[in-house]
């Protein structure tokens, strides 16, 4: 019997014609986007191998085709099948290679691009786990003039992983990664490889607020701007400066972001399949600059954005709810200023669609119970339909219980929160992230005290008013205190205060 190598040195010319044919065929079919043409590649890829069977180097790279074929067609059309024969073919494709194969490195980090698409339809981290492996795998047999690519694609990884795990020790890893690949890359690889490292260094500067990773971030977004010369890569990096000048803060940083995102929104055709995206980029920086100057024309762009940004939006969208609470309350905003009951309405239609669209044992449900309460009760002060109270009432009640609920799953995780005043002027970088999340929530149970204490003294009559509202007033301010220092238990004690006369 013939060695490997044998076999691969005495393969006929027409089966590496057929290999090689089996490629470009599925080259031009992903390239297509075309369902159709996508399974007649794979079918040919498929042929292909199976004429090659006494051939492991042939064979390898037809099941390399056959997986990228089924890989496209997952991307086309969603199906589970696809991607699980992807990976199949792949993972048959590197079984077979043969032993120092020039060729085994990349068909090693094909399988990770793979598995790393798995990983986002199943969140199956050990998919992501083995895609590292394999990355790390493929940079050490490779080849020089592949070593930046393969450090980039190793350190992309990783960065996803540290967003699932929010271990800091991946994200170090992935930007001397992203800083050896820009060493060793040639003139034309530069301005992605930039791109790649400002986002890692403003992803760090979010989760450890060092500042000079802002700085260097920005510095280098802005040379990857001037670098970029086509119109995917120069969108990426405009698109990814405005994020880190509006996460710096500045008041002109403010404005020239708005201006890269304009200019990256323009960029973008009305059919791009990542609109939605920067038109909400867009919408967000607006956002700061309406509340800085309270400009009605802001507003309006923002609810134009917004409304744009929800019909691009399927309605199985993972992040179909929150757009829906943007654009509630950007309208909200609007109410407060023109007083248009029309935008009210709206409103409290699009917050009670977001609250139907999440699990009602989601950790942040009283981010959406307590602004849809809020809603509710301003629609009362306008139409006097005491179920608007009613209802404004029990949400707001529900909203408490589940803050506690997050309360009490942020302090399991750090006990240091137990020791910090909730409500004191803490420096926000003296902070550890995670307790920077924190305190997002006080603001939202401030709301729901009041709501309950407003929804209170409306419901009962003008006889008991001024009795209600003063042992209202009483019993709220005793509780804000309270939450001060025992935020925890206050909130136990006001989610279970009852709705019977007398409260």
């Amino acid at each position: 019997m013939a060695d490997v190598s044998d076999c691969s040195e005495a393969a006929p010319r027409d089966l590496e014609d057929l290999v090689d044919d089996a490629r470009r065929m599925t080259k031009a079919a992903v390239e297509s986007s075309n369902v159709k043409k996508l399974e007649e590649a794979a079918v040919f890829a498929q042929e292909a191998a199976n004429a090659c069977s006494a051939y492991p180097a042939l064979q390898s790279g037809a099941l390399d085709s056959l997986g990228w074929a089924r890989w496209a067609m997952f991307d086309e059309t969603a199906i589970r099948e696809h991607i699980e024969r992807a990976v199949e073919a792949r993972e048959e494709a590197i079984k077979i290679c043969p032993p120092n194969d020039p060729d085994q490195p990349r068909l090693l980090g094909n399988l990770g691009s793979v598995l790393q698409t798995r990983f986002d339809t199943t969140a199956n981290i050990k998919d992501l786990d083995r895609c590292i492996a394999l990355e790390e795998e493929a940079l050490a047999l490779g080849q020089p003039q592949n070593q930046s690519n393969d450090l980039n694609n190793l350190a992309s990884s990783l960065k996803r992983r540290f967003g699932v795990t929010t271990n800091l020790a991946d994200l170090d890893r992935c930007i001397e990664m992203r800083e050896e690949a820009l060493e060793l890359a040639s003139p034309s690889e530069r301005p992605w490889l930039l791109h790649g490292l400002g986002v890692s260094l403003r992803t760090r500067f979010e989760n450890t607020v060092n500042m000079s990773d802002l700085e260097r971030s920005v510095a280098v977004l802005q040379e990857a701007v001037t670098l970029s010369k086509s119109g995917q890569d120069r969108r990426a990096s405009l698109n990814n400066l405005a994020n880190s000048l509006w996460t710096r803060r500045h008041v002109v940083d403010l404005d020239l972001a708005i201006a890269l995102y304009e200019a990256v929104l323009n960029l973008c055709s009305p059919t791009h399949i990542h609109r939605h995206l920067y038109l909400n980029n867009l919408a967000a920086p607006l956002g700061d600059r309406f509340r800085l100057g309270k400009n009605i024309a802001d507003l309006n762009r923002i609810i134009t954005l917004q409304e744009e940004s929800l019909t691009l939006t399927p309605p199985t969208h993972v992040n179909r709810s929150s757009r829906l609470r943007n654009l509630a309350i950007s309208l909200d905003s609007r109410f407060d200023l023109n007083h248009h009951i029309s935008d009210l309405e709206k409103c409290v239609t699009l917050r009670e669609q977001a609250l139907a669209l999440r699990p009602m044992t989601h950790i942040d449900q009283h981010f959406y119970l307590i602004p849809l309460a809020r809603s509710l009760s301003k629609r009362f002060k306008h139409k006097h339909d005491i179920a608007d109270l009613d209802r404004a009432i029990q949400l707001a009640q529900s909203a408490l219980r589940y803050a506690t609920g997050y309360i009490t799953v942020l302090r399991g995780r750090n006990p240091v929160f137990g020791r910090i005043d909730p409500l004191s002027d803490v420096r926000k970088d003296e902070l550890p992230s995670n307790i920077r999340a924190q305190r997002m929530i006080f603001p939202f149970v401030s709301v729901g005290i009041k709501i309950l204490a407003i929804g209170r003294f409306r419901l009962f009559n003008f006889a008991t008013a001024w009795l209600m509202s003063s042992k209202t007033l009483h019993r709220t301010i005793r509780i804000r205190k309270w939450f001060v220092h025992h935020p925890k238990d206050a909130l136990l004690q006001l989610a279970n205060i009852p709705l019977q006369a007398g409260w």
